[in-house]
């Protein structure tokens, strides 16, 4: 009785094609990837472009970002600047026809900064918590009457978070 020994041998060709196979994966993964972050990167365009505007604009702008930043902090070069400003310009601003909208909107730049700023590392945006916190203080201590009403202990529970923040950098 003869024993038969089976062979496999793997010769140039089936190297080859499992080479091609790894390279067409590769391939479609980065660009996959690629296609994603172009995406992000136009949906961070289109959302900044939405704080040019009134009110309704600002809120989309900021479901945007809310989105965008659970998905990739990246941006956060980028999104501490603009949402500081917008927090600014809405704290100390005196004329605004949708008031209540904007106040919403000022507590969620107050989440999404809160956020960005405890998660960056860079340490490069320590001064927009400063800025941050002093807007807070001028609205605390100014006698003019600012459009969006927001409760005084609310801004110093505001404060007091983005005082923690800055201290733990």
């Amino acid at each position: 009785m003869e024993k038969v020994i089976c062979e496999t041998t793997f010769g140039f060709t089936e190297i080859f094609a499992i080479l091609g196979w790894v390279l067409a994966v590769t391939s479609m993964l980065l660009n996959f990837f690629e296609r994603k972050r172009i995406s992000n990167n136009d949906l961070l365009l289109k959302a900044l472009g939405y704080f040019e505007g009134g009110t309704q604009k600002r809120s989309i702008g900021i479901s945007l970002i809310e989105g965008l930043i659970k998905e990739k902090r990246d941006y956060s070069n980028v999104l501490i600047p603009l949402l500081t400003n917008q927090t600014v310009y809405l704290l100390l601003q005196n004329k605004t026809e949708t008031r209540i909208h904007e106040e919403r909107n000022v507590i969620r730049i107050f989440n999404l900064l809160e956020e960005l700023l405890k998660n960056d590392k860079s340490g490069k945006n320590k001064f927009h918590n400063t800025e941050i916190i002093e807007a807070i203080d001028r609205r605390l201590i100014e006698t003019i009457k600012f459009s969006i009403k927001i409760p005084a202990e609310t801004l110093k529970l505001r404060k007091k978070r983005f005082e923690e923040i800055l201290n733990a950098s």
